[in-house]
């Protein structure tokens, strides 16, 4: 499954009810609540928030507890990494 740019994964037990909090760096909240769907029998638990950016906190509940939490890093273009590398080779022929 290909991750798009505000998907948020979380692995956990199947068959649970998994929502997010996401918050700035600041600390202010940018999603409550946010619910995660299981890929059926599988543990891995996938939202989306429009409003998620790089280094926001999310912080993953059970309906009880909070259960895990990482910082959001939004997948990278393949083809940016290839321009980039492409351009610090073409400098380095040069010299």
């Amino acid at each position: 499954m290909c991750n798009i740019s505000d998907e948020i994964t979380f692995g956990w037990k199947t068959g649970e009810t998994i929502t997010a909090g996401v918050y700035a760096p600041d600390g202010t909240l940018r999603h409550a609540a946010l619910a995660l769907t299981e890929i059926p029998g599988t543990g891995l638990y996938v939202g989306t928030s429009a409003t998620v950016q790089a280094k926001d906190l999310v912080i993953f509940n059970d309906g009880t507890n909070n259960i895990g939490y990482g910082v959001y890093q939004p997948e990278v273009d393949s083809s940016t990494i290839i321009t980039a590398v492409s351009s610090i080779i073409t400098v380095y022929d040069d010299r």
